[in-house]
């Protein structure tokens, strides 16, 4: 099975087959080299994979801790409501502190003024 395998790439990448042997025959220090880019290039390629679905579990679980958070506050909260529906509450905001400081902008008053034009 293997053989028949390796007999078919070979005849789908006959170039490639000869580029390899080629690489074996002259150099073979340089094929070394090539495995061992190959090799971290696949090892980066994993790592980067199980990196992404670790944080993707990681996130899903985040989410449905918080889904279910929501889902007991407003289970056990259902019904029991402070107020009853209808009635009119008013809160009072804090009036005596600025928005703006003094220093920022000038108010100036003014008047309309309108001209008369003499009669000749």
């Amino acid at each position: 099975m293997f053989f028949a395998s390796l007999l078919g790439s070979i005849r789908r990448n006959p170039l490639t087959f000869v580029l390899l042997l080629a690489l074996i025959c002259v150099a073979p220090y340089l094929l070394g080299v090539v495995a061992l880019i190959f090799l971290a290039i696949l090892l980066i390629s994993l790592l980067s994979w199980f990196s992404l679905v670790w944080r993707v579990r990681d996130a899903q679980r985040t989410m449905e801790q918080d889904a279910d958070a929501r889902r007991q506050s407003t289970w056990y909260g259902f019904g029991r409501r402070q107020q009853r529906e209808g009635d009119v509450t008013i809160t009072e905001t804090d009036t005596m502190q600025k928005r703006v400081s003094d220093d920022v902008g000038e108010y100036v008053d003014f008047k309309e003024v309108k001209e008369h034009k003499p009669e000749n």
